[in-house]
């Protein structure tokens, strides 16, 4: 796949990863379009550490292309979201209302949704 990446000094490049397979309560999307934000700068820029090599974008939308063993809220063909939404107590009612379906996608997400490693 295509992915725009975060670089050792700081810049973003276009590169291939190749994918490595699904673990238990993952899901794959083909991604059709991706929003680049000031969060994504942040991680090109290195201030939450050192990820270079990590891939850019959390706010996308896509189809669903596998879902591995565990994952009960989508299937082959749906239409889901990447947010960044990844910590919560479910107490603010702004969370408890708008998040809860978000909340139940894990399964497509984690920190900076893509801030995972998938190669």
């Amino acid at each position: 796949m295509k992915a725009i990446v975060a670089t050792k000094d700081h810049r973003a490049a276009v590169v291939k990863k190749e994918l490595r397979p699904l673990q238990p309560g993952e899901a794959l999307l083909e991604m059709e379009c991706c929003g680049v934000c000031h969060t994504d700068l942040h991680v090109k820029n290195a201030d939450f550490g050192d990820v270079s090599g990590v891939v850019l974008g959390h706010e996308g939308i896509g189809v669903v292309k596998e879902v591995a063993p565990g994952v009960t809220s989508l299937k082959v063909g749906d239409r889901a979201n990447v947010v960044w939404f990844f910590e919560g107590d479910g107490h603010v009612p702004q969370v408890v209302k708008h998040f809860v379906e978000m909340l139940k996608m894990r399964a497509i997400q984690q920190m900076v949704g893509c801030l995972k490693n998938v190669s």
